[in-house]
């Protein structure tokens, strides 16, 4: 069996410092190891997006990156967007659906602006 790796790398604006199998995805890593259970995995394939979460600003589907990719990256996972915009909870969502990427966004508008 080959041995852990360290990583290190920032989790919702906090430092982590782990130690990980090669071949862990990073939706384990984030499930397992840090009890993040908002990344889901669903299909196992990238297609349905439940895992999705931004690696350095970009999005990624984490069932398909390995956990030692993001060794020095940034990750912002759903509990990190969700604790970002708590003080917005007077506001409704508007959510739409990127034709890029198929991904939904969620914006946030004040009840009279919609």
């Amino acid at each position: 069996m080959t041995a852990p790796l360290p990583i290190s790398l920032h989790v919702n604006g906090e430092r982590i410092d782990a130690q990980v199998l090669p071949r862990l995805n990073l939706a384990d890593f984030l499930r397992e190891q840090l009890k993040l259970t908002g990344t889901h995995v669903g299909c196992e394939h990238g297609v349905c997006g439940a895992c999705t979460v931004r690696v350095n600003g970009e999005i990624v589907r984490s069932c398909l990156m390995l956990a030692v990719q993001t060794h020095g990256a940034s990750v912002e996972t759903i509990e990190g967007l969700f604790s970002a915009l708590e003080h917005i909870r007077d506001r409704k969502p508007i959510i739409i659906r990127s034709e890029k990427d198929g991904v939904r966004q969620v914006l946030w508008a004040p009840e009279d602006d919609r």
